[in-house]
């Protein structure tokens, strides 16, 4: 077999795998969720989460409500999407993360 009609046998191949992942790809299914609708951490400071996720990255906080581990505070990313916080003053020697729900 010439150079050319192995470059042509090659290109028709590589073609053909192309186009089958391409057509796979369009038949894959997407779950409907689309991101984490909310997020659950400890914090030692209100104040300090305040800065950060209000000031700093513009959150607005959407509401709190009381618990009995203290008080939790929502704030909202979008309307799908939420960060909700604990305080806990000993949150430091614990785990943060709480929950993530999907």
């Amino acid at each position: 077999m010439g150079k050319v009609k192995k470059k042509g046998v090659l290109s028709i191949v590589l073609l053909a795998v192309f186009f089958y992942a391409a057509v796979q790809a369009q038949e894959l299914k997407r779950p409907a969720m689309w991101g984490i609708p909310k997020i659950t951490f400890l914090i030692s400071d209100f104040s300090l989460a305040q800065r950060y996720y209000g000031e700093f990255l513009g959150f607005s906080k959407a509401f709190s409500y009381p618990s009995p581990k203290g008080e939790i505070v929502v704030y909202k990313i979008n309307d799908r999407q939420f960060i909700e916080f604990i305080e806990d003053r000993n949150a430091k020697e614990k785990d943060r993360l709480v929950s993530v729900f999907v």
